[in-house]
């Protein structure tokens, strides 16, 4: 999984940099900073380092469910399951896309050897 994680967040950490340069409003940046260090970290193969960038996002945008998201996959990929499925359950709380939200809770049960 962790190969297909890094190719995955080098395209998402250009979108991120391209809506944010396009942005009519200025995107703040304690949001901005650590979801580009995020994204850098995964596409070097450091997911817990990821993992702890989308901390310092989601200290600041705590409702955003696509951080959610992609701080289980990072939580996941360093193997940490149990905050995986943390932020999986918050996922699901704001209503995030039920199938990836599912495949990424099936892994993370299967990490944990349930």
């Amino acid at each position: 999984m962790l190969p297909k994680l890094r190719y995955r967040w080098i395209p998402f950490g250009l979108v991120v940099a391209i809506l944010i340069a396009l942005a009519p409003t200025p995107v703040p940046q304690p949001l901005v900073t650590p979801v580009l260090a995020a994204a850098q970290a995964l596409s070097n193969g450091i997911p817990g380092v990821a993992a702890v960038h989308f901390e310092e996002a989601l200290a600041f945008d705590p409702t955003n469910a696509s951080l959610h998201m992609h701080a289980a996959e990072a939580y996941l990929a360093s193997g940490d399951p149990d905050q995986a499925l943390a932020h999986l359950a918050r996922a699901e709380q704001l209503s995030v896309d039920e199938a990836t939200l599912e495949l990424l809770r099936g892994e993370a049960l299967r990490a944990q050897g349930d």
